[in-house]
């Protein structure tokens, strides 16, 4: 039967749906309340990615002025070779130096040092 050949006219009769009986209606059952767990503190370890991926937020070590010797600055990694990383750093302006008066400074080939944070590498984030 082709589906253009049907024809409706007014005086077609269209039945009224019929509700579903109770018995077809799925009942839900209330979970079990959930037990309360002590507080379990948490490790940076935890929070350690598996490893540097490019747009993670990490901090450089400066190095070079006296000004800013050692103090650490937030930057991005914009290239990753297993652990040594490309970085744009942001630097505190003029105050970290004449030379970081951009505030803006491209850091390549750095080293991560998660243990001593010597100048001139990269770790993750301490945790606050």
């Amino acid at each position: 039967m082709n589906p253009n050949d049907l024809t409706i006219s007014a005086a077609t009769p269209i039945p009224a749906p019929t509700p579903p009986s109770a018995s077809s209606i799925p009942v839900l059952s209330t979970p079990a309340p959930i037990a309360a767990t002590p507080a379990t503190p948490v490790t940076r370890a935890q929070f350690a990615p598996a490893g540097p991926s490019i747009g993670r937020i990490v901090h450089y070590v400066m190095s070079g002025e006296a000004v800013s010797q050692g103090q650490h600055r937030p930057a991005i990694i914009v290239r990753v070779e297993g652990e040594i990383v490309n970085l744009q750093v942001f630097t505190d302006g003029a105050s970290d130096g004449m030379r970081y008066e951009d505030g803006l400074v491209r850091r390549i080939l750095i080293a991560h040092d998660e243990t001593d944070k010597a100048p001139d590498t990269w770790h993750w984030p301490e945790q606050a």
